[in-house]
C-alpha cells in the first residue's frame, strides 16, 4: 500500500493497521481500505490497485473499499488519489490590483495527487465567461512559471486592456478539472481629463459650455471637480462637481457669468485613491450685442435699399406758431393776394433736377421711438 503526501491525502490505511505501509493478510480473510482527504470544496477520491480503479467517489472527503475472501490475486500496490482542489485551510487570493505600466503576478497553489505536470497548469485571458484565450511565454506580454503544486502568471507593463478576468485550469488526469477565475483590477487615482476646452459656438454674455474627455478611472468611481472665478484679483472661486457615469465625452454649462468678463477655469478628477493632475483654461464672456434686422425700410411707398436698420418712428404734433404761410389757410383772401397763387409749370421739373443727388427721405412730423444706443 502506498501513501501519497500527507498534506494532500490526510489518511490512507488498512483497518487495524493504521500507520503501516506494508500489510500482510491471510488468505480468505477480509480487508478494508480507508482514504481521507482534507478538501474544500469536496474532492473526487479514487482507490486504485496498480493504476486500476477499484472504487471512486465524488464529491466527498472519505472513501472506503473492502475485499472479502482475499486471494493471491488481490496482493499488490494500492494507492489513493484525489482531483486537484483548493488547499484546505488556506485563504485563496482571487482578486489582484496593480497600477498601469507596472508588472504584477497572479499565483495559485493546488492540492492534488498525483502532482500535475507544468503543462497541466493552463492560464487563460477571458473577455467574458465563455470567451477565453490561452496565455504563454511567447506573447511577450505574459510569463508563466510552474513548480510543483504552484503556478505563477506574470503580466508585463500593464495597460488598461490587461484588466479583467483570468482563468487557470488544473488537471492531473484524476476526476474533474479544477478551474478557478481570478480578477486583475486597477489601483490608484484617475488619469487626467483630456481635451479640456470651450465649445466656441456656445459662448454668450452669461454662459458657456465646457467639454472634455474623461481619463481612465483606474477601477474606481471618479468625480470631476470644476472651479472658476473672474480673473480680477481676490475674486472668489465658484465650484461644481460632476459624477462620471460612463460617458465618453463630458459637457458642462457654466451659468451666471458677467458680460465681457474674463474667467479662469480649473478641472481635475478624483476617486477613493486620490486626485488626477489639474487642467486649466481661460475664457471671456461676450458683451451685450444689439440684434439688427435685415428688413428694408420704405419712404412714401418707395424702397430705400441703403437703409437696413429696423427703426420705429412715432408721429408727434407740431408747434402752433404762426408763419408767413398762414394766409394760405384763409380761402377768402386768395383773390387779393395774386402773388401767392402764381401758377407753376411742372413740365420741366425733371430737367432742372436730373443732376441732383437723391437724398434719404425726410420724415416730417415724426420722431424716433425707443431710441437704442449700441456699444460694441
Amino acid at each position: 500500500m502506498q501513501f501519497p503526501d500527507e498534506s494532500l491525502v490526510s489518511d490512507f490505511h488498512v483497518t487495524e493497521h493504521i500507520g503501516t505501509s506494508y500489510v500482510t493478510k491471510s488468505e480468505y480473510s477480509n480487508v478494508t481500505f480507508t482514504c481521507k482527504v482534507d478538501s474544500n470544496p469536496l474532492a473526487s477520491i479514487t482507490i486504485r490497485k496498480e493504476n486500476e480503479i477499484r472504487r471512486s467517489v465524488y464529491p466527498s472527503k472519505q472513501l472506503e473499499y473492502s475485499i472479502a475472501n482475499l486471494s493471491c490475486w488481490d496482493a499488490g500496490l494500492y494507492t489513493c488519489d484525489s482531483t486537484p482542489r483548493r488547499p484546505p485551510g488556506m485563504d485563496i487570493k482571487l482578486n489582484f490590483t496593480a497600477r498601469q505600466h507596472e508588472n504584477t503576478k497572479l499565483q495559485y497553489t493546488v492540492f492534488a495527487f498525483p502532482v500535475p505536470s507544468p503543462s497541466q497548469f493552463v492560464w487563460k485571458r477571458c473577455s467574458s465567461s465563455i470567451i477565453c484565450s490561452n496565455l504563454s511565454n511567447l506573447s511577450g506580454k505574459t510569463e508563466v512559471t510552474t513548480s510543483g503544486l504552484s503556478s505563477n502568471l506574470t503580466i508585463l507593463d500593464i495597460d488598461k486592456d490587461d484588466y479583467g478576468m483570468y482563468r487557470i485550469s488544473i488537471d492531473n488526469g484524476i476526476g474533474k478539472v479544477l478551474v478557478e477565475e481570478m480578477y486583475l483590477q486597477p489601483a490608484g487615482p484617475p488619469d487626467s481629463p483630456r481635451g479640456f476646452k470651450v465649445i466656441p459656438n456656445t459662448i454668450t454674455s452669461t454662459s458657456v459650455v465646457l467639454t472634455w474627455i474623461p481619463g481612465f478611472n483606474n477601477g474606481l468611481l471618479q468625480t470631476f471637480h470644476i472651479s472658476y472665478r473672474p480673473s480680477i484679483p481676490f475674486a472668489d472661486w465658484l465650484e461644481m462637481n460632476v459624477t462620471h457615469t460612463g460617458e465618453t465625452e463630458m459637457n458642462v454649462t457654466l451659468d451666471n457669468l458677467e458680460p465681457g468678463e474674463s474667467y479662469i477655469v480649473n478641472l481635475y478628477a478624483s476617486n477613493l485613491a486620490g486626485e488626477s493632475a489639474r487642467r486649466n483654461i481661460t475664457l471671456r464672456a461676450l458683451t451685450h450685442i444689439l440684434s439688427v434686422s435685415s428688413s428694408r425700410q420704405t419712404a412714401n411707398g418707395t424702397e430705400n435699399p441703403g437703409y437696413n436698420a429696423a427703426v420705429t418712428y412715432e408721429e408727434v404734433s407740431m408747434t402752433n406758431d404762426k408763419t408767413v404761410y398762414d394766409a394760405l389757410n384763409i380761402g377768402s383772401d386768395g383773390s387779393n393776394t395774386p402773388h401767392v397763387y402764381m401758377s407753376v409749370d411742372t413740365s420741366k421739373s425733371n430737367a432742372y433736377y436730373e443732376n441732383v443727388k437723391k437724398e434719404d427721405p425726410v420724415y416730417n412730423n415724426t420722431s424716433l421711438k425707443n431710441p437704442v444706443q449700441t456699444e460694441l
